[in-house]
């Protein structure tokens, strides 16, 4: 992804989209490891839960 790309993206935004890749990267590499709970806590500290 290029960065001019994400100029008009929020910081929150940014965040989402680094956790979605988060959960990718993990699901591929580490294919054995449930992180779910590790990508729920994530998910709602930017949703303010």
């Amino acid at each position: 992804m290029a960065i001019d790309s994400l100029k008009n993206v929020s910081v929150l935004g940014r965040v989402a989209y680094s956790i979605m890749c988060f959960e990718k990267y993990v699901v591929t590499v580490y294919t054995n490891v449930d992180f779910s709970l590790v990508a729920e806590v994530m998910w709602s500290i930017i949703e303010g839960d």
